[in-house]
């Protein structure tokens, strides 16, 4: 990929022509999008409970060929109103099965997708030349004939890739939106416990100053 001004790279955030795109959620599907709501708090509950550098507060849905949720994080740098860059390159591609691979300042985001579904295993920015290849060359290889449309440097070696800017694939496409869960902010099990470990407290207290002062 030949890099310009208008794409620029920040934690899991990618923006391309002034506009901010969410990398590297959790995607997972479900039924219907009822069930994909309730899965995506269910989803970010864990995510919190068992991660310290994740704040999962926000989740993009999709309801295509199959029902999809993708969960975001806004301790990297994501928010509210951000577009998925898997889910709009999902948008911007048609013609069937899609595999990526792009450079972006020295990172590098492998992504796939089949017509209206994001491949969970892509939508990764990734430090390492080495690792983002990795995983590139093993998504590719699961199935080398399925691939319609593959967007790679001419170096990987692949068949019939093509070397694509990211703009040039994109094209202005944004979709997946992230949005609020609709959660408490900060909404780790170690924070959610100290919220009521202090409102308890404050209980407390309240019931010792009533039940003393009745007492004179």
């Amino acid at each position: 990929m030949t890099l310009t001004a208008d794409v620029r790279t920040r934690r899991h955030v990618v923006e391309v022509d002034g506009v901010a795109y969410a990398t590297d959620l959790v995607w997972a599907q479900a039924e219907t999008m009822a069930e994909a709501r309730a899965a995506a708090r269910r989803t970010a509950r864990d995510i919190d409970r068992n991660s310290t550098q994740k704040n999962a507060t926000l989740a993009c849905y999709r309801d295509g060929m199959r029902v999809q949720y993708g969960i975001g994080d806004s301790s990297a740098g994501q928010a509210a109103g951000m577009p998925s860059l898997a889910a709009s390159l999902v948008e911007a591609s048609s013609g069937g099965p899609w595999i990526g691979f792009w450079e972006i300042e020295g990172r590098f985001y492998v992504a796939a997708g089949d017509q209206d579904v994001v491949d969970p295993q892509a939508d990764r920015l990734i430090a390492e030349r080495t690792s983002a290849e990795e995983l590139f060359s093993e998504l590719y290889a699961a199935d080398p004939d399925r691939w319609i449309q593959i967007y790679a440097p001419v170096e990987l070696g692949v068949p019939e890739a093509r070397s694509v800017d990211l703009e040039d694939v994109l094209l202005g496409a944004r979709a997946g939106v992230l949005k609020p869960l609709g959660l408490l902010s900060g909404l780790s099990a170690g924070g959610l416990n100290s919220r009521r470990m202090k409102l308890a407290a404050a209980v407390a207290l309240l019931a010792i100053a009533v039940g003393g002062g009745g007492g004179y």
